[in-house]
This record gives structure tokens, sequence and C-alpha cells, in this order.
């Protein structure tokens, strides 16, 4: 684990992994490539968008000024 992503509205909270693979992403979201959480630059995060509401499955109620929030292990 390398942090979480939060998505107050949609109720996502949810470890970010540094692999993404079937399994790590079946339990998590990952982060496909990128500099790294909070760091200046472009990150790529994967994760399901499963039927049941999990995940990102509920992206789509999402508005603009939404908030997401990434936390890295530093906080």
């Amino acid at each position: 684990m390398i942090g979480t992503i939060q998505i107050p509205r949609i109720g996502v909270k949810v470890p970010i992994v540094d692999k993404v693979t079937p399994n790590s992403i079946a339990a998590a979201v990952g982060l496909l490539y990128g500099p790294g959480l909070n760091l200046p630059g472009n990150n790529v995060l994967v994760a399901h968008n499963y039927r049941n509401g999990t995940f990102f499955s509920n992206n789509k109620k999402l508005e603009e000024g939404d908030k997401i929030y990434v936390t890295d292990l530093e906080g």
C-alpha cells in the first residue's frame, strides 16, 4: 500500500497499491504510472467499475467541484 483515495460524495475510501494486476485491483486501486502520489505531474490510477457500488462504479454521480483526496503514507 502506498496511500489511499477518498471520494466522500460516492463513499469511496480505499487503499492505493503500487502494482496493477488482476488480483491487486480486485482489492484496491492501483497506480498504473506516474511520478508518485502527491508529486508534481500526472498519475494514472486504475480500479474496477463494479456494478455493486464499489471502487469507481459511482463516478458518474460526481459533479464538478466534488472533492477527491489522495493521501500518501506520509499523510
